[in-house]
């Protein structure tokens, strides 16, 4: 095995890791093939410490900025200037953030807020930005809904039954689909 690593990490350390937890999981795997994957130990105490406590920063603390806030802050500074390029359109941050702010002042009266989840029924598009800024403007969290899946928002509404397998999801109650239409499932 070939171990290609960015400094500060030491390919040969990481090769190693990789080693140990291969060798864990076919260990695991041959004592027990009908374990589930998420049960197998893949990591020893030593390596199992390393990962999770001295590479893991995250006990750096950052500023409580939502997405929302670092948004407004870019559009305060540069509102004219180009956010989005999608087929040939272009889409300034002021312009973004006033259909942001149309859709989310919808979204909020018609119920959505904290501990909402709006279904994003959009394929890749200017308006797809605007329906995610919306809902986390509006204080939801959304959740992305392929519109090239077969059934996508039938999926949400269906909550995943007879979807092949799909998720059930009775938590999401919005859908945004093209053309900006919200819909209460």
């Amino acid at each position: 095995m070939t171990v290609d690593a960015v400094p500060p990490a030491d390919p040969t350390h990481v090769g190693e890791l990789l080693h140990t937890c291969l060798e864990s999981l076919i260990t695991s795997l041959e004592r027990d093939p009908g374990a589930r994957f998420d049960a197998v130990g893949v990591l020893g105490g030593v390596e199992r410490r390393r990962v999770l406590v001295e590479w893991n920063g995250s006990a750096v603390v950052g500023p409580a900025v939502t997405v929302p806030d670092l948004f407004a802050g870019q559009v305060a500074r540069t509102p004219g200037a180009v956010a989005v390029v999608c087929g040939g359109r272009e889409v300034s941050y002021g312009e973004l953030d006033e259909r942001a702010n149309r859709l989310a002042r919808l979204l909020i009266g018609r119920g959505v807020g904290p501990e909402s989840v709006v279904g994003v029924v959009l394929g890749r598009s200017p308006e797809l930005l605007v329906a995610i800024l919306a809902v986390l403007k509006a204080g939801g969290a959304y959740l992305s809904v392929g519109c090239r899946v077969a059934g996508g928002a039938d999926r949400v509404r269906a909550g995943g039954r007879g979807a092949g397998g799909g998720a059930h999801r009775p938590d999401v109650g919005w859908v945004v689909r093209a053309g900006g239409a919200v819909r209460w499932w």
